[in-house]
């Protein structure tokens, strides 16, 4: 219950409404739901970070696995699509975004299941020969990316 001060100093109890409280209630959970999201994003990432560390550390063979993905699969339950996409999202956030990977990463993170297009179009802006016109539209499309708002007809 909200408190408020009258103008002789007494303060009196407001009533909220059940609309009110029911709307404080379902921010309060979007709120929450929105600060878990990130926190998956945040652990996607670091899942990437240490395959890519198994890998380049060749840990696997230490448990006598020929390579890294008939490990992911025996001991990590991860198919081959899924260890890759691990692995291909860290790399490229690790070159194009590496702000998202300190330990508290301020502002949106764009979802990971969507962000093959994004990455292609960065790849594109990587380019020497663009010209004005494509890389603007790109830089658009780039944009529209970063904020979660590239949908596929763009």
């Amino acid at each position: 219950m909200a408190v408020s001060k009258r103008k002789t100093g007494k303060r009196t109890k407001i009533q909220k409404s059940p609309k009110q409280i029911a709307a404080q209630a379902a921010l309060q959970w979007t709120w929450e739901l929105k600060g878990r999201l990130k926190s998956f994003q945040i652990y996607f990432l670091r899942i990437g970070k240490m395959l890519v560390a198994a890998r380049e550390q060749k840990m696997y063979a230490t448990l006598g696995h020929p390579d890294l993905e008939d490990y992911a699969e025996k001991r990590l339950n991860l198919g081959r699509s899924t260890l890759y996409r691990y692995i291909t999202v860290y790399e490229w956030v690790s070159r194009s975004h590496p702000e998202w990977l300190v330990k508290h990463p301020k502002g949106f993170i764009p979802e990971f299941s969507d962000v093959d297009d994004l990455m292609w179009i960065e790849d594109r802006l990587a380019e020497k020969t663009l010209n004005s016109d494509t890389r603007k539209k790109l830089e658009a499309l780039q944009l529209k990316g970063l904020q979660g708002k590239l949908v596929q007809r763009d």
